[in-house]
């Protein structure tokens, strides 16, 4: 059954019913929303069991056709499209793990490109929001397996160990069951079955190998340490700010109106470190195995599975607090719901104009990278200094630029793995150097850079210590003779993923310092509704994500604020069957440097 929402009220309402070809189970929807795979059992006449099929159906706007029917080599608790949408990772309760082909028509095939025996109750398996790496919780073993994931080849690597453990045994909130990784952070949580909790773990994002952080009890007070209590599913908002947690009282045989304790279990994620600390224990219907929360982070669905409801809540942006606002009958026993993401236009570049960018005109793109295959020396090309206040930073002016003329300068801000100059065989730093790009558009780069992981552009203090470097480095060569000149009226901002985040919060905070930004992967930084996009509105801003991204709905939700604003040049390119990292071939896009060096602002405020 799919629904239509009403963005205001979150109320519900039926938009059309697809009958599957069997008994439905999980379900999982492409990142650009515009597939849905469901497990169907189907049993044949004269057989004693039913096999697992994946469906295959095409989700337009809610109205559902179904593509395919393929069998699969076992059935799924939970299952995950990875982040292109080229293949579905699937764990068994057998201790299975799997990899299913998507063709080229967006059809499983039922193919399996990887299989793998780990040990029983192989719960879940998800992907990172790079794509690179996968975890599969296990419960009666208390641990979590991590894999190296290949999307090109549809196959899992093992890391070395291959498990990493839950929180002890002794513990009561131990036995992970489902897995969410935060948008933002390199940080995992999971939802705990044994007793009900939740635990976060801290990964590595050059290795991809967790480790337990913290681990909390998801029931209230008055249900702590009862045996009957199981964690089910986790889901983190989309602004990465809470999480949730499902807990099924398991006691079927309740009469009507006694008292159970079936709820959602929210908590504040610290963005900082991922500390976590409670909002609060809400009530649901009874045995909610599955919920889900809308793009926007305003609505939570909540799959009532004895009680044959699906129930909305809204969530208080402010606190985390969720609020029952609605109750919906489904069919019988409804065991998963899940959320699809906004729609976009199609359209020609322009003001105003987002693209879908299909496959093959990004290969065209990563054809151009892969031409120039590596940026050397970047670290003798690019001058390494440090501020007073403590920010490393590179610059690089160019030699050929005349001392006393006017150029543009670009600042960029690098990702979570970037800090060292020459990572990723020099891109996307050193794009900004090559001959061709220079000749075009001569300007200065501006590169600042984080000390550590725990450095943030978003935090007040090193936004602030940014900017300071960044005016004082405009003084230094405007006031010298012997160097070229800085142009106030064409400085530039623009960043990947971090760095992203970075370019947005950096036009929020300072909207009258640059004269244009291009934000890369940038999550959900941006404005998320029109009132929040008004400041901004008069900034020519090109937006770049990968449709595979998992925070690609805060890019959506940013270009559709700022066209209802009614602003003035907002572009948006969304990368087809891409993940997070698209930072080595976007700056490529045509017209993009050509667009970016000819915005010039009206008047000039440095340091504001």
């Amino acid at each position: 059954v799919s629904y239509r929402i009403d963005p205001q009220s979150g109320a519900l309402s039926e938009h059309m019913r697809l009958k599957l070809p069997g008994v439905g189970g999980a379900m999982s929807l492409t990142r650009d929303g515009e597939m849905l795979y469901a497990h169907a059992h189907i049993k044949a006449e004269g057989e004693k069991q039913a096999k697992p099929h994946i469906v295959s159906i095409k989700n337009n706007r809610g109205k559902l056709e179904q593509l395919h029917l393929a069998p699969v080599s076992f059935r799924s608790p939970a299952f995950y499209v990875d982040n292109t949408g080229r293949a579905i990772l699937a764990s068994n309760f057998g201790g299975a793990i799997g990899v299913w082909k998507i063709d080229e028509k967006r059809r499983c095939t039922g193919e399996s490109t990887y299989d793998e025996q780990t040990v029983h109750y192989a719960h879940s398996i998800m992907t990172d929001p790079t794509n690179r790496f996968a975890y599969s919780p296990h419960t009666k073993a208390n641990v979590i397996y991590h894999y190296a994931f290949d999307s090109e080849a549809r196959s899992l690597t093992p890391l070395n160990p291959a498990t990493t453990p839950g929180p002890d045994k002794d513990h009561h909130y131990h036995e992970p069951r489902h897995y969410a990784h935060h948008p933002t952070l390199a940080m995992g949580f999971t939802a705990n079955e044994r007793g009900g909790g939740i635990s976060s773990w801290k990964q590595d994002p050059q290795t991809g190998k967790l480790t337990l952080q913290e681990t909390l009890s998801t029931l209230h007070p008055d249900w702590e340490g009862k045996s009957s209590f199981a964690g089910a599913d986790i889901h983190i908002t989309p602004d990465g700010r809470f999480v949730y947690v499902s807990n099924r009282d398991g006691r079927r045989d309740l009469e009507e109106g006694q008292p159970h304790g079936d709820s959602l279990a929210g908590f504040e994620i610290d963005l900082k470190t991922g500390g976590m600390k409670s909002v609060g224990h809400f009530p649901t219907g009874r045995f909610p195995r599955s919920f889900c929360i809308d793009s926007t982070g305003n609505f939570i669905f909540v799959a009532c599975e004895l009680d044959h409801k699906l129930e909305v809540c809204r969530v208080n942006q402010e606190t985390g607090e969720l609020k029952r606002i609605g109750s919906y009958e489904t069919g019988k026993t409804p065991i998963w719901v899940t959320c699809s993401g906004l729609k976009l236009p199609f359209g020609d570049d322009g003001p105003g104009i987002s693209r879908i960018i299909p496959v093959e005109a990004t290969q065209q793109l990563k054809a151009i990278r892969d031409e120039i295959r590596v940026i050397k020396n970047l670290d003798t090309l690019y001058e390494d200094r440090t501020h007073k206040n403590g920010l490393p930073y590179h610059v690089y002016v160019p030699k050929h630029l005349k001392a006393g003329v006017k150029y543009p300068m670009v600042t960029f801000l690098h990702g979570y793995t970037d800090l060292t100059i020459d990572t990723h065989k020099g891109f996307p730093k050193g794009v900004w150097s090559l001959p061709k790009i220079q000749k075009a558009h001569p300007h200065i780069l501006f590169i600042p850079r984080n000390r550590n992981n725990q450095d943030r552009w978003t935090s007040d203090e090193y936004r602030g210590m940014t900017i300071k470097a960044l005016d004082d480095l405009i003084a230094e060569l405007n006031d010298n003779p012997k160097t070229p000149d800085i142009n106030l009226n064409q400085l530039y901002v623009t960043g990947f993923s971090r760095g992203g985040q970075g370019t947005w919060n950096f036009i929020r905070t300072f909207p009258n310092k640059f004269a244009a930004a291009a934000p890369l992967s940038g999550f959900f930084h941006g404005p998320q509704n029109a009132g929040e996009a008004k400041s901004i509105k008069h900034l020519p801003i090109w937006i770049f994500n990968g449709d595979g991204d998992k925070g690609v709905e805060g890019s959506r939700v940013s270009f559709n604020a700022l066209t209802e604003a009614g602003a003035v040049d907002v572009r948006y390119h969304e990368y087809k069957a891409q993940g997070h990292v698209i930072d080595d071939f976007a700056y490529f896009t045509k017209g993009f440097m050509d667009w970016l060096f000819t915005q010039k602002q009206k008047t000039a405020s440095a340091g504001l």
